[in-house]
């Protein structure tokens, strides 16, 4: 890998998505679900959106060219990820975007950074868990100076204790695709090969844990560039979201629900049993970490607010009520209620 990356892969580009969790609808929804003020934004609303790590900026350019009336930042670290989404939106015709390459550790002080307007949304998929904690300061800075009060952020990274049973997998993989290549595609391919020997050879640690297993079926379908940048990375760390609510409650900013919106529904995601234990406690932070504990949660989509306007639940779900919603997955894939 090239020596300028500070740890992150750069010599190979990221994979180009589509995140729903980042859509400022999603976002609003669930801080309705949350019991906090929010209205939907429509297509010809005034609205600033910025991504941070955008990738290629696929999401960036779709939210673009669906509402043309919002102003969308996109921001990468990686020059070869700003030159293709340049190259991709004057192709398409977009003039309600911008893509800027920049260092997210500094951003907040460099000229950049100062002339961006107040954001009304934020978000940051796969970037918060990857990055060290310089970059994570500075992006609590960045997020404190320009999001406006009461805008909304979604944030994903790799949770914590889900990933706790296969932390010792991801380090394996690293340190000997590390020996062995140069390219960071090549070393997460022979990374992931060489766990697989061991999973074969029967390594403890990896056998008795579902979540080994479950990965190692997973990834097998994903392609190298996507390894490459979820287990590569100088800086790869799962987190918990009490400390990810920590480190945003420097911008001001307050957890209210995930941009999963199934996972906020109790019913669907616990027993009977998990439930009432869970509703000992009034602090909502210990009461994901309980509900962390009893699910298969690998990675989170948190949204958090700086400035929660809280509302009652007759006002919730009078605006609820006012809101047409349609199943955009098959019904097969919704998850199965636990009783």
């Amino acid at each position: 890998m090239s020596g300028w990356g500070g740890g992150y892969v750069t010599d190979i580009t990221y994979t180009a998505g589509w995140y729903r969790q980042q859509s400022p609808a999603m976002m609003a929804l669930a801080c309705l679900l949350g019991g906090v003020a929010a209205d939907l934004p429509g297509p010809d609303d005034p609205v600033q959106y910025m991504e941070l790590g955008c990738g290629q900026g696929l999401s960036a350019m779709l939210l673009a060219a669906s509402n043309p009336s919002w102003r969308v930042t996109a921001v990468d670290f990686n020059p070869a990820h700003i030159a293709s989404a340049r190259e991709w939106a004057a192709a398409g015709g977009l003039n309600n975007i911008e893509f800027i390459e920049a260092n997210l550790t500094t951003m907040a002080e460099d000229p950049a950074g100062r002339a961006l307007p107040q954001m009304d949304f934020v978000s940051l998929h796969g970037v918060w868990s990857w990055v060290p904690p310089a970059v994570q300061a500075g992006i609590v800075r960045l997020i404190g100076d320009k999001l406006r009060p009461g805008g909304v952020m979604h944030v994903s990274y790799n949770s914590l204790p889900g990933w706790g049973a296969a932390l010792g997998m991801q380090r394996v993989l690293r340190s000997v695709g590390q020996q062995s290549g140069w390219r960071s595609d090549r070393q997460a391919e022979q990374g992931l090969k060489f766990v697989h020997e061991l999973y074969d050879a029967e390594a403890t640690q990896f056998r008795r844990s579902s979540m080994v297993k479950a990965v190692l079926d997973r990834i097998e379908s994903f392609p190298p560039q996507y390894l490459s940048h979820e287990y590569m990375n100088e800086n790869w760390q799962p987190c918990y979201l009490a400390d990810v609510a920590a480190a945003f409650a420097g911008a001001k900013m307050e957890w209210v629900a995930s941009s999963q919106l199934p996972e906020n529904f109790n019913d669907l995601m616990l027993t009977e049993a998990q439930r009432k234990l869970a509703q000992r406690f009034d602090d909502p932070l210990l009461r994901e970490l309980i509900k962390d504990v009893c699910v298969e949660r690998t990675l989170r989509h948190d949204v958090f607010v700086r400035g929660a306007r809280r509302i009652s639940s007759a006002a919730r779900d009078a605006a609820l009520n006012e809101l047409s919603i349609a199943l955009a997955i098959p019904a097969k894939d919704l998850p199965a209620r636990r009783s």
